[in-house]
């Protein structure tokens, strides 16, 4: 019977050492994970939206508009082409199904200055060249456009006022 009971002993004590052993291991897996997600996230470049216009007159208009444009989206502007040709009506382009839903959020920003925008989903063409990365924008505009009325500049919150000190009242 003792034997019985040391064997059982060594047996459960073996059970436990292993799942603890089983459990340190995922931990570990875990969190190198959660560090490979991490780094991943810190180093991948910003969305860059590239704005191509077709004279001087539209590029003028459009810097104004980028100033704009920086605080509301977290993309980078790339400098304004000047092209010769390009499409009739005014186009935000995308190139990676995966950046369909961020398309999504920039047409609707973009939308405030330009009502007609349209929305050009180019994935199929370009998602399976190996040098299209994730993250490419292009704005187009219609070469009959002659002037575009921002929205209102951003509004900052207030900045914070304290209250008023009430002197002490002493007792009477």
């Amino acid at each position: 019977m003792k034997h019985k009971i040391m064997l059982l002993l060594i047996l459960l004590f073996a059970t436990q050492n292993s799942v603890a052993i089983k459990l340190d291991e995922q931990i570990k897996q875990n969190v190198d994970q959660a560090k490979k997600s991490y780094e991943q996230l810190i180093n991948q470049e910003p969305p860059t939206l590239w704005i191509h216009v077709r004279t001087e007159q539209q590029r003028e208009i459009l810097q104004n508009i980028a100033d704009w444009l920086k605080p509301v989206s977290l993309i980078k502007i790339e400098p304004i082409q000047i092209v010769k040709d390009g499409p009739k009506k005014n186009q935000l382009r995308f190139f990676s199904s995966q950046d369909k839903e961020e398309a999504d959020d920039l047409l609707r920003n973009l939308q405030k200055i330009f009502p007609q925008l349209e929305l050009q989903d180019l994935s199929s063409q370009y998602g399976t060249m190996s040098w299209m990365e994730t993250g490419h924008f292009e704005l187009w505009l219609a070469p009959d456009l002659k002037k575009v009325q921002p929205p209102a500049p951003l509004k900052k919150a207030p900045p914070a006022v304290a209250a008023p000190v009430r002197p002490a009242i002493k007792p009477r």
